[in-house]
């Protein structure tokens, strides 16, 4: 028998939930296993959930029928596993990430009514930030925890300030890891440049980037050379297309420097990549902040690395005391109603790509 403590006597036995079908296709289903606490974990009502790109890209190329779907929530905590050192309590409202689609560990996504979660990769939500703001910030975080930290290699961080400020490009600027970037780079000193549509101008430079161009220019390579005097060395591609890296892999000075990308490069690119040996890539996988296995297929695979969770739960603590200061905005966002039905509405719209500049977000 699993020891937890509750904030509730009884639970149903099973859920509504959005799960992928045989052939990796999202679809809603009412009779999914509420989970088991294992130690370390929380059990969370959900409140809100956020939609991201992978959330139908993972079941397209692994399909792992019945596997629950979603990464990004909010909600409240009903059970805590005996065994979990945490300051969490019972009733908190919370807000993180887990891995959906998850090919391992099939029944742990988050588009379900009860999220099965680490206790040490969520936050609490501050006053002052509704449940369907705070589900948009778990992969945002995390993401820019790898990137900027791992990946990237800053020494610069908010509680850390850069005593000589320098530039870090980010492609992409008006997405969901884009606009977090900017303010992580703005308060921990740097001067983030960024790239968007013309539209997504003024909501990149309400976050905090110190320049702003249009990435579809065709001089946008010399004014971001001008902008940082030929000496870029860092930069963050959020989009990862042919024309991103080329922009970037240009960019990037003489001498070389450091490239996170949120995907893995596109074979259009590759022979760009190779040309710059001086320029130190990497491919962030998200998925690596639990420490777990990542069994999905060539370059998105990963090694369990227990190592790798704990320098990331060490920055979400960061990110706690950011929260709490009042320091991060969350990313605009345009709530679908409808619930359940509603997460696969948002599904189809992204697959549309009819989607800049906000993030999806359905009350459940």
């Amino acid at each position: 028998m699993v020891s937890t403590v509750s904030f509730v006597s009884t639970l149903p036995s099973s859920q509504r939930a959005i799960v992928q079908n045989a052939s990796g296709k999202a679809k809603l289903a009412e009779d999914v296993l509420v989970l088991t606490l294992l130690p370390g974990t929380i059990l969370v009502k959900t409140i809100a959930v956020a939609i991201q790109l992978c959330d139908y890209k993972m079941g397209r190329m692994c399909p792992s029928e019945n596997a629950v779907v979603g990464t990004d929530f909010s909600g409240t905590i009903v059970r805590i596993h005996a065994d979990t050192k945490t300051s969490l309590q019972l009733g908190d409202l919370v807000c993180g990430l887990v891995h959906g689609s998850n090919t391992i560990d099939g029944q742990n996504g988050a588009f379900a009514e009860y999220i099965r979660a680490p206790a040490d990769l969520v936050l609490r939500v501050p006053p002052g930030l509704l449940p369907e703001q705070a589900a948009t910030l778990g992969t945002a975080l995390a993401t820019n925890c790898l990137a900027l930290w791992d990946t990237l290699r800053l020494t610069a961080s908010p509680y850390s300030i850069a005593l000589k400020p320098f530039p870090v490009l980010v492609y992409g600027g008006s997405t969901t890891v884009g606009t977090m970037a900017i303010q992580l780079l703005r308060l921990s000193g740097l001067e983030p440049i960024t790239t968007c549509s013309p539209h997504n101008t003024d909501l990149v430079l309400s976050y905090g980037a110190t320049a702003v161009l249009d990435y579809s220019a065709s001089s946008t390579i010399l004014a971001i050379r001008e902008l940082t005097g030929g000496r870029l060395g860092y930069v963050l591609d959020c989009i990862v297309d042919p024309e991103s890296v080329a922009c970037c892999y240009t960019a990037i000075g003489r001498v070389g420097g450091r490239y996170a990308g949120l995907e893995k490069f596109p074979d259009e690119a590759r022979a760009r990549v190779a040309q710059r040996r001086a320029v130190k890539a990497e491919f962030v996988m998200r998925l690596e902040v639990f420490g777990k296995k990542v069994e999905l297929p060539g370059e998105y695979g990963r090694r369990a690395s227990e190592e790798q969770h704990q320098v990331v739960v060490s920055y979400f603590r960061m990110f706690q005391r950011l929260l709490n200061d009042g320091k991060l905005k969350p990313h605009p966002l345009q709530v679908i109603p409808g619930a359940f039905g509603a997460i696969l509405d948002g599904i189809q719209l992204l697959q549309r790509g009819v989607i800049s500049g906000k993030k999806l977000v359905v009350l459940v």
